[in-house]
C-alpha cells in the first residue's frame, strides 16, 4: 500500500519575470514551488522534497544571440542564417548520434526515458568538445559536440563557432545533471514531440505514445492516471531543464513554449492525482 502523504502547492509572479512583453512564456515560470511533506506509516518519519523554479532579478535582459558577429567558416561565411539553422536541424538527429558515440565522464543519459537517435553515417563530425561540470554531481562530462548548434542557440558560447582544430575542451558548469540529457537532445532536434515523450514516459516496459502537444487529450489523461511520486520526478526533470536553460540564457521560444505547457499539464496532473489518492484514503475498506 502507499503511504499517505499531503501536498502544498503554490504558483505565483511574487518575481518580475524577464522581460514578460518580449517573453510572455516566462510569466508562469516566474514562481513555483512544489513541497512535498509525507509521513511514514511506520516510525512517523517525516520527508522532504521540493522543486523550485525561480527567474534571476528582472534587472537581467533576455539576451539574443548576435548571429552577424559570430565567426564562421569561410565556407559559410554569407550564407543566410535561416538557411544554416534549417540545414542544421535537418542534421540534427545524425550529429545527436554522432556526440553520443564519443562520451567521457558522466551517463549522459542516466534517467532518460527515450531512445536515442540511431547511428548516421552522413553526420558531420564534431568540432568541439565540452568538459562540463555539474551543480548536482561530483561527476563531469567531456562531451564531443558540433559547435556551431551550441554557438547558435547560446549567446555565451559564441566562440564554438568556428572553434580550432586544437582548441582544448570548452569549460561549462551548468545547474542539473540528472536533465541534461533532455537540454542536450533539445539542442540538435528542437523537437518538441521527443521532449514531451521524455517527460511522459512514466515505465520502461510501456512506450509512451509520440505526443506533438501538452495540450494533446491523451496526454493528458496519462499524467493524471500516474501516482504523485512518478509526476513528481517528471516535474523534478523539468525544473533541471529550465535551470540549464536559464544557465546558458537559451531563450527559444519553441523550448519556453513546450516548458510551460508540460509544466501546467504534469502540475494538472498531479493535482488530480492527489485528489485520487486522497480519496481513497478516506474510503472505508470493503470487507
Amino acid at each position: 500500500m502507499a503511504r499517505p502523504f499531503s501536498l502544498q502547492l503554490t504558483s505565483y509572479s511574487g518575481t518580475q519575470p524577464l522581460n514578460s512583453k518580449d517573453h510572455p512564456s516566462l510569466s508562469l515560470l516566474a514562481v513555483a514551488a512544489i513541497s512535498w511533506r509525507g509521513r511514514a506509516q511506520e516510525g512517523h518519519e517525516h520527508h522532504t522534497q521540493a522543486i523550485t523554479f525561480s527567474l534571476p532579478p528582472a534587472r537581467v535582459m533576455r539576451v539574443e544571440v548576435d548571429e552577424e558577429a559570430l565567426e564562421l567558416d569561410e565556407s559559410l561565411r554569407g550564407v543566410p542564417f535561416d538557411f544554416i539553422r534549417d540545414k542544421l536541424r535537418q542534421l540534427g538527429p545524425a550529429m545527436l548520434a554522432s556526440t553520443e558515440e564519443q562520451v567521457t565522464g558522466a551517463e549522459l543519459h542516466a534517467g532518460c526515458t527515450f531512445a536515442p537517435p540511431s547511428k548516421a553515417s552522413s553526420a558531420p563530425i564534431p568540432s568541439q568538445s565540452l568538459l562540463i561540470t555539474f551543480e548536482d554531481s561530483s561527476q563531469p562530462l567531456l562531451l564531443p559536440v558540433h559547435g556551431l548548434v551550441w554557438a547558435l542557440t547560446s549567446p555565451l558560447l559564441a566562440s564554438l563557432a568556428n572553434p580550432s582544430s586544437e582548441a582544448p575542451p570548452f569549460p561549462l558548469d551548468l545547474p542539473s545533471s540528472s536533465s541534461f540529457h533532455l537540454f542536450h537532445t533539445w539542442m540538435y532536434l528542437r523537437s518538441t514531440t521527443a521532449l514531451l515523450t521524455a517527460l511522459s514516459t512514466f515505465t520502461d516496459n510501456e512506450p509512451t505514445p509520440a505526443h506533438a502537444s501538452p495540450e494533446d487529450p491523451e496526454l493528458v489523461a496519462l499524467c493524471s492516471a500516474q501516482e504523485p511520486e512518478a509526476l513528481l520526478a517528471k516535474l523534478e526533470m523539468l525544473s533541471g531543464l529550465y535551470r540549464n536553460a536559464v544557465a546558458l540564457q537559451v531563450w527559444d521560444d519553441e523550448l519556453w513554449t513546450t516548458m510551460k505547457g508540460a509544466w501546467r499539464t504534469l502540475v494538472d496532473g498531479l493535482q488530480v492525482s492527489l485528489k485520487r489518492r486522497r480519496r481513497e484514503q478516506t474510503e472505508e475498506p470493503v470487507e
